[in-house]
């Protein structure tokens, strides 16, 4: 389990580095958002892309262990980052004092789901690592970086379902199935490619990568559940039910992190992709649930 003795190597360069990409992080998250906020989401959907491309880096950089993770981890926001800059551009910043009174709440509520969305991204290499080792985190790491990368397309899918339901649809239900029914078929065909390909993939970084398939495998699988779950979130944001959204992620962090803490020590990395897939079970009932209060 966690201790101190294995924070020992977590020195003054880690948690410089940590503060670096956490402030870049920032930068990125609002780069994002301005593209989409002016209807360009083609260039968020390639600047996350840029993002997941993270873990080429990693091959480079396995030699210095948990700070090449970081560091990998690191440079793809950077490399993001910059390519919002160029094609984006810097959002002018102004203080509009009305729009932030009326915004508050909305704003303050999605910043709270957001942090409750992405914090077990960032804390589960470090779990992973304490609990199993350097060897299993690079295997857990690697896997889980490309089972979020075969998650983009669904996602870009889903930004341009949320622009467009943002500024009104006139049949919001109609195009929810048009999108939720392309992101399944993609879903399809690459399953079918990481259960063929996936080996292949993640032996091009090293023999003992490869045992990182079954989970992912298990994430392909489990991308049916976050697609679901994604499009019902993109609806609420849409309706401005931003307690709902917050209740929701908070669950799924709750969740991943528990489920994972319980599973890791017993079956591995594949608890990991377990415990993935039972937060999004879990939010999927919490989800049936409001939506049977609505009706």
């Amino acid at each position: 389990m966690l201790n101190s003795e294995s924070f020992k190597e977590f020195g003054w360069d880690f948690l410089g580095l940590f503060v670096l990409f956490s402030v870049i992080g920032t930068f990125y998250n609002v780069l994002s958002t301005y593209a989409i906020a002016r209807r360009q989401a083609e260039h968020a959907f390639l600047q996350n892309l840029l993002f997941a491309g993270r873990f080429v880096f990693l091959v480079f950089l396995t030699s210095l262990g948990v700070l090449g993770i970081i560091s990998s981890f690191g440079l793809g926001l950077i490399l993001a980052v910059g390519y919002a800059v160029v094609m984006v551009g810097i959002p002018t910043i102004k203080i509009d004092r009305e729009f932030i009174r009326e915004a508050f709440n909305f704003s303050v509520g999605n910043y709270l789901a957001n942090i409750a969305n992405i914090a077990p991204n960032y804390l589960m290499p470090t779990l992973v690592l304490n609990m199993l080792g350097k060897e299993e985190a690079a295997y857990f790491y690697m896997a889980f970086s490309i089972g979020n990368l075969i998650l983009f397309v669904p996602n870009a899918i889903n930004t341009s379902f949320f622009v467009e339901g943002s500024h009104g649809l006139k049949n919001m239900r109609r195009t929810l199935k048009k999108a939720i029914t392309f992101s399944y078929a993609y879903l399809i065909a690459a399953i079918i490619g990481v259960w063929s390909f996936g080996g292949y993939v993640l032996r091009f970084f090293g023999e003992g990568y490869v045992g990182g398939l079954p989970l992912l495998r298990l994430m392909a699988f489990g991308g049916f559940l976050v697609v679901l779950v994604n499009f019902a979130l993109t609806v609420l944001n849409i309706q401005k039910k931003v307690k709902d959204i917050v209740a929701i992620n908070t669950l799924k962090a709750v969740l991943f992190l528990g489920l994972s803490y319980l599973l890791v020590p017993k079956m591995g990395i594949m608890g990991v992709g377990l415990g993935w897939i039972g937060a999004y079970l879990g939010v999927i009932g919490a989800l049936g649930v409001i939506i049977r209060k609505e009706v």
